[in-house]
Parts: C-alpha cells; structure tokens; sequence
C-alpha cells in the first residue's frame, strides 16, 4: 500500500458513504495478516480510516478544506436530481480540491437529462467522439451497460413480453456500432411486469446503469 495518500469517497447521503467505507473495512480486515501487520489502523470510525503509513480514508457528501490524492464521487447523477446546489458545490469545491496529479472519478446512474452530472457526461462524450487529446482537467468517459454482464441475460424461451412493451421497445433500437444479444434485450422488458410505473416513464438516458467518469 502506497504511503501517506490521501483518498475521499463522497455519495449522495452520509448513510451511503459509510456504508461504501464499511465495504473497504470489511475488504481491509480480510487481507492476509502480513499485510495488515505492515499497515495497521491507526484510526478507525465510520467516517473515516487512518493507516500507520500515513494513508488514509475518508467520506462524506461534500470535500472541502483538504488536498485528496484521489477522489471518488458516487452517485453523482442522484446528487445532481435531488440537490442541484449540492452537486454545484461538489463540482466547485470538491474537485478542485483535488491535488495536481491526483485522480478524480465520478459515477453515478444517469438521473435524467440535465444537471451537473449529465453536463460532465456530455461533454466527456462530445470529446470522445471528437478524437481530442484530454488535458490534465478533461475526464475520460466510461460507459458500463447492462446488457455487457452476461448476469443479466434471460433464457428467450423464458419470457412472455407484451405487445404494446415489443412497440415501446423497437422505439428505442440500439445503434449499429453496438451488438446485443436478444436474449439481453428482453431483460428489462420483464422487469416491467415487475416496476410499472418505472418502466412507463423511463427514457433511454435513464437506462445507462453505469457512467464513471475519470479526470487525469
């Protein structure tokens, strides 16, 4: 583990970032005990992981005030839905507080179409199909779909979808460049069955399950 670094895990609530530290505890406590006699605890709460080399961890739902080497911004999308000047002040003040060569990387479900994290998003895409040369404060987009965990795949024989969900499907077809396997189509048109009212006022940025989005 590389000495004194400093990383930062925001979210959209606190309840949800410490839960996201209990995760890195629980990983942390299962290393092999060489490892953890190395780098022991030097502090230990549910906001906050401090090791003897100088590293450390820590979350919340806004950064200010410190110089993280890397940040992790999660549910970004939600942030951005339900508290617009709260994502404003993560944008404004968490990310440039970000060190000069540290790492940034936000993810999130897309939440619509407007905010801050859909703006990042559009413009992270608009650079990508570009071709451009990212400079240190650009983020590099990563698009994670559904249909690409085979987790995801019904058994076609298995579904009974229909009609009026088959028209609302072939409305919104996927682009030539992107090949997916029919039996990952009829996924979510089960679920429908299952979340009605979801389904019917779901649009095609909303089923993007996974955005991250890295800045150099």
């Amino acid at each position: 583990m590389t000495t004194a670094r400093s990383k930062s895990l925001l979210d959209n609530t606190l309840e949800d970032a410490k839960k996201k530290l209990a995760k890195i505890m629980f990983a942390y406590e299962r290393m092999p005990k060489v490892i953890r006699a190395t780098v022991g605890l030097k502090r230990d709460n549910t906001e906050q992981i401090q090791f003897t080399n100088g590293s450390s961890i820590s979350v919340g739902t806004t950064f200010r005030g410190d110089t993280p080497q890397f940040l992790y911004v999660s549910e970004y999308g939600k942030t951005a839905s339900d508290s617009p000047d709260r994502a404003r002040e993560i944008r404004t003040g968490s990310f440039n507080a970000v060190a000069k060569g540290g790492k940034l990387a936000v993810e999130s479900t897309a939440h619509g179409t407007g905010g801050e994290f859909y703006d990042l998003i559009e413009r992270a895409k608009k650079h990508q199909e570009a071709g451009l040369e990212l400079t240190p404060l650009d983020f590099k987009l990563h698009f994670f779909a559904w249909w690409m965990d085979p987790k995801y795949s019904l058994p076609s024989n298995t579904v009974m979808i229909r009609q009026r969900i088959r028209k609302y499907a072939r409305r919104y077809q996927p682009p030539p460049t992107l090949r997916v396997p029919s039996n990952n189509r009829d996924g979510p048109l089960t679920a429908e069955s299952h979340d009605r009212e979801q389904f019917a006022f779901s649009e095609p940025n909303d089923r993007k399950r996974l955005v991250r989005a890295w800045r150099r």
